[in-house]
């Protein structure tokens, strides 16, 4: 019986060390906003202290450049997609991301948009504007964690006017004694359990205006995607690939290819614009032969 406890004991011990050990991560890239976190990061500093008798040297960061407001989650092509909504709080400023994962051998890809409803894409998140991070993570990643960590390295850039050349910045950072931009790194979690809704590509003709932007937005993130150098109108892609399912909103379209093109998805924009989307760069660039091929025998 003694040996019993004592092996039971010693699990225990084994466990709030791990547990310990998890929160010496989350502490380190911890940042705070209000009160109520920086008391929450004392407890878990404290607990930390108890269990493995050490200290966290710096204290948590302050945060008054990016917030972050987890919008959704859900399940597409073996993938889990989420978007989170990214605050920029700087009044001058921009910021540039970069998202990576712990543990650090599982993988992401991401992409950022204007909003939750568009399909315009952006590479920086403007002072005082809230576009949305669209993150997507294999499934591979959840085989042995229910739970990825997303980490956020946000760095400010300086915002630059369209009215002068980049040489005149060049020349500006030149004459200047370098500083280092600011930079702050913020985490959130994505749960595999929390993303229930699944989304398909063979039922986005049965699906809302909203629904549709999601998993174009799914695929912008997780597939390739190359845009046509060509002006080819909705109504000659119709004639030459009759095969393909047309979804038709306001002021874009979407079609998706069956049997020999199954796996590759269009997008009309505005003014005709389109894009070409597929699992990899080659595919894309394949059908883009194929449809120019189409165009120029009209042509002629």
């Amino acid at each position: 019986m003694q040996n019993g406890a004592k092996f039971e004991q010693d699990v225990n011990d084994l466990e709030q060390k791990i547990k310990a050990k998890r929160a010496i991560l989350k502490e380190v890239l911890r940042s705070v906003e209000d009160d109520n976190e920086e008391k929450d990061s004392c407890k878990t500093r404290k607990y930390i202290r108890n269990i493995l008798h050490c200290e966290i040297s710096h204290p948590p960061s302050k945060n008054s450049i990016v917030s972050l407001d987890f919008l959704d989650s859900f399940r597409f092509d073996q993938h889990v997609v989420a978007r989170i909504r990214v605050k920029n709080r700087l009044e001058k400023g921009d910021l540039t991301l970069h998202v990576s994962t712990s543990p650090s051998s599982s993988t992401c890809s991401w992409c950022i948009f204007d909003n939750e409803f568009t399909l315009d894409t952006c590479r920086i998140v403007s002072s005082s504007c809230s576009p949305i991070l669209c993150v997507s993570i294999p499934f591979t990643a959840f085989f042995q964690h229910d739970k990825i960590t997303l980490i956020i390295h946000c760095k400010v850039v300086e915002t630059r006017s369209e009215l002068l050349t980049p040489q005149f910045f060049s020349q500006i950072a030149a004459n200047q004694a370098g500083t280092p931009p600011t930079e702050i790194v913020v985490a959130t979690q994505i749960d595999i359990n929390e993303a229930i809704e699944e989304l398909e590509l063979k039922s986005i003709e049965f699906v809302d205006e909203h629904k549709a932007v999601k998993t174009v937005q799914s695929m912008f993130t997780t597939f390739s995607n190359v845009a046509s150098r060509a002006e080819f109108c909705s109504s000659t892609f119709r004639r030459h690939f009759p095969r393909f399912s047309f979804v038709d909103f306001d002021t874009w379209r979407l079609v998706v290819g069956a049997d020999r093109f199954d796996g590759v998805c269009v997008v009309f924009g505005e003014g005709e614009e389109s894009r070409v989307m597929a699992k990899s760069v080659s595919v894309c660039r394949a059908f883009l032969n194929t449809m120019e091929e189409k165009l120029k025998s009209e042509i002629i």
